[in-house]
Parts: structure tokens; sequence; C-alpha cells
């Protein structure tokens, strides 16, 4: 009885024993901000003195994991300060951060995971910023396209059907898109308010057809064998090279758009008026 009491209190098993310290192991944020900053200065004063952008940049230029040899009072310091003031919901690094304000310092290994958190969340951050300068947001007005069916051909020469549809009743003025895939049928890709832009993964076609729109028609209707208004089977070799039946083709020369996309007829004789 006598050995097992002593093993619990040197592992810290027994009920309210402290759990025991290794001592110039852990290291603290008060320690390491006079090693920065100079003993005369106390931590709190002196966070904002640690400068961080340093270790930032050593952080993005490292090209690997942060080992524990590569701490230094600058760089322990700077993770200490960043982790104090993580707000994220990541598991480890909230439950880091309890330890840190409960016993006030951390290990040198557990430092270097903080550095290697800060470096992962930097460089997403850097990469996103990249992505956006390369690649301008596009917006789409879907509702200027008319109602119909259209045909875009990338470069490798994969083509892709669409079908966008007005709304009715209480959907009216949404504007719903589709793609029309094997046997005919229609794998909805969503729907845009009145008054808003697609911003959605298809805006790159969908700027491509709002181009030429007419273009996009008849090639839906070259490829199916279809009218790319109406979307009715063509039987008659000039429309189906056309990729339009007699009545749409029509259409398509009176159409004139406006700035929601609805099709304006000529108007009217005087004497049909009557």
């Amino acid at each position: 009885m006598g050995r097992w009491r002593k093993l619990t209190w040197h592992h810290g098993l027994t009920k309210g024993a402290p759990k025991p310290s290794m001592p110039g192991r852990a290291i603290s944020c008060e320690r390491q901000v006079r090693n920065v900053t100079g003993a005369n200065s106390s931590a709190s004063n002196s966070l904002s003195v640690v400068d961080t952008t340093l270790v930032e940049d050593w952080l993005a230029e490292l090209g690997r994991r942060v080992q524990e040899q590569d701490l230094t009072s600058e760089r322990s310091a700077a993770a200490l300060i960043w982790l104090k003031g993580y707000e994220g919901n990541f598991g480890w690094l909230v439950d880091h951060k309890a330890r840190l304000e409960r016993f006030g310092s951390l290990f040198p290994s557990s430092l270097a995971g903080v550095l290697n958190c800060w470096r992962a969340d930097l460089l997403s951050t850097r990469r996103r910023q990249s992505t956006r300068a390369r690649t301008p947001a596009l917006e789409v007005d879907v509702h200027s396209m008319p109602t119909g069916c259209y045909a875009v051909r990338h470069a490798d020469g994969h083509i892709v059907f669409y079908r966008i549809v007005r709304g009715r009743d209480r959907w009216a003025d949404y504007s719903f898109l589709n793609q029309v895939v094997g046997g005919g049928r229609l794998h909805y890709l969503g729907k845009v308010a009145p008054g808003q832009l697609y911003r959605g993964r298809r805006r790159a076609d969908l700027t491509l057809i709002a181009g030429d729109p007419e273009a996009a028609s008849r090639l839906f209707g070259q490829e199916l064998g279809v009218c790319g208004v109406c979307g009715k089977i063509l039987t008659d070799d000039r429309s189906r090279r056309a990729g339009l039946g007699p009545t749409c083709a029509r259409k398509w020369q009176r159409r004139r758009l406006n700035g929601r996309g609805v099709l304006v007829r000529r108007p009217a004789p005087l004497e049909s008026r009557r």
C-alpha cells in the first residue's frame, strides 16, 4: 500500500495532489517578453514592443515545420502573444490558450506547435489573397438573358448545355439556372433573386453566354437537334443547321432587350389596334 501511495504521488494521481513540475522547461510569457525587451520591463507593458512582423516573415519563408531547436526568445514571445489573441475554434489551440491563461507558461514542444499553427494560418491567408488578386470576381446578370437553352464550348472541345427559365407566381422575376444532362434531364444549379447578380461557380460559362446569347442558343440546337429557344425537336434540315425553329428564329430577329431581358415585340400597326 505504501508503494502504491508513493507511485500515485509521483505521477500526480492522488486526489488533490499537485502535478509534478519540470523546472527550466516550461516557458512563461513574462520571462520571454523580458528576454526580448529587457529585464526592467514588465510583461503587461512590453507586449506591444515585441515585433511579430519579423516572425511572420520568417514563418512564411521557412518552407518546413517549426522544430524545438528553431525557438528563440523573440519567436517564443511572439508565439505566446499570437496565442493570447487567437479567437478561432481549433480545439488544440483553444486548449493551449486555456493552459496559458491558467499556468502562464507552455513547454517548448507546445510553442513549436503554436508556431506551426500560426504558419499554416498565415500561408492560407496569403494564398487566398493571391488567388483573389489573380482571379477577379465575376458577376453575371442572368436576368438580362432571355429564357431558353444555351451551350458553351470549352477550349478542350467539351460542350456544356444550360437552360434558363423564369419563375411564376411567388417566384416571379426569379431566374432559375439548370444544366441539361443525359436524357434531357435538368440538373438544378440555383436561382437568382430579382436585382441580384450571379456569383456561382458557372459564372465563366454564363459570361460567355451573356456576350452572345443568340450564338450560344444556336449551338445548343445544332448539337442536340432541338430548337435552342423552346427545346422542340427539329425535323427540317435548314432549321437543324441553324439550331432554331422558324418561329423562334423570327423571335431572335425581333428581339430587343431591356434591362431585365424581357422580350420586347415590335408595336402592332394602327389598323390592328382598332
